[in-house]
């Protein structure tokens, strides 16, 4: 290097006190963090605002809920943000289900009380007419009745608990196959003191074939029983001939249960499906029909009746268990 005509190496040397320079770096780094705080509290501030802002049509739909009177089942009607309005549906949707489960409820209470009230007064006036029995052949004989009158009253409070387990689906095991021939078989076989009893003559006819399908073994034996007893009951004192028959068709298990009685009017078929309703007064619970149909539902099927000119036929369909092969 050359500088004014003086050639050769220079040393150039460059210093500043340590004092300044600490000073220097202590001003950047009090600038920085002021600019950081302020804007993490800036930011800290927008949040703030912006989930209480968000927040408050959740927060208002809280505090109706909180204020609401337990019996107040009505749907929730607030103005929410749109991507809660799914929760407010759910919610109408459950509080809607809550309600007619409390309502179906409340009627089954209802229509319990008022179809048992008759035969427990029944019961209390033959055990106290048996206080008052003359002799010991008398007092045994309205002791019969009374047993009898117990059987009745313990078969209608039976079929109501029946009717409300089907129709709160409080049995869960739908999935199992069941062979419905082997059921069927069990069941006529089983109800067959019954007619012979009447002097009824019970007729089965099906298939070779297995008949599979899904649902709960001892709710479509309730249902096949009842269809049975009901053609029993109600079949009249022309009753003869009662027959089960069941086949495929069209992907579906169709059973029917029909007889030579009195049979039924095309007016009558509306009021005979009713609960605790009957064609014409008489013995029964008015209860049989509602649950067969009530399993059949439950089954994904249907219960039909038909008016016929002789008889009464009554047709429950279930669809068939297709099963998954390879």
């Amino acid at each position: 290097s050359q500088i004014s005509g003086l050639s050769g190496i220079f040393t150039i040397t460059v210093w500043q006190e340590n004092a300044i320079r600490q000073k220097f770096v202590r001003n950047l780094a009090m600038r920085a963090l002021t600019v950081i705080t302020a804007l993490i509290l800036t930011v800290a501030i927008v949040v703030w605002f912006g989930v209480n802002l968000g927040l408050k049509p959740l927060l208002d739909l809280e505090d109706a809920i909180s204020r609401r009177n337990p019996e107040d089942l009505t749907p929730i009607r607030r103005k929410v943000p749109p991507e809660t309005r799914g929760i407010v549906r759910g919610l109408n949707r459950l509080i809607g289900q809550l309600r007619e489960t409390i309502d179906a409820q409340t009627d089954f209470i209802s229509d319990a009380a008022h179809q048992l009230r008759n035969p427990i007064a029944g019961i209390r006036a033959l055990g106290e007419s048996i206080l008052t029995a003359g002799s010991l052949e008398v007092a045994k004989s309205r002791a019969k009745d009374l047993v009898g009158a117990a059987h009745q009253a313990s078969d209608l409070a039976n079929r109501l608990l029946t009717l409300e387990r089907i129709r709160l689906e409080s049995f869960q095991d739908t999935s199992k196959v069941v062979d419905l021939n082997a059921l069927i078989n069990e069941t006529v076989k089983d109800f067959q003191p019954r007619v012979t009893k009447r002097n009824v003559s019970l007729t089965l006819k099906s298939g070779d074939t297995p008949m599979m399908v899904l649902g709960d073994e001892v709710m479509l034996r309730e249902a096949l029983i009842n269809l049975l007893d009901n053609a029993l009951v109600h079949g009249g004192k022309t009753l003869a001939n009662l027959t089960l028959s069941m086949a495929a068709k069209g992907g579906n298990a169709v059973v029917q249960v029909f007889d030579d009685g009195v049979g039924i009017n095309p007016s009558d078929i509306a009021k005979a499906m009713a609960r605790f309703g009957q064609a014409e007064t008489g013995e029964g619970s008015g209860l049989g029909l509602p649950i067969a149909e009530a399993v059949a539902h439950r089954h994904g099927g249907e219960l039909r009746i038909f008016a016929q000119n002789q008889g009464f036929r009554a047709q429950l369909t279930l669809p068939l268990h297709q099963s998954k092969s390879g």
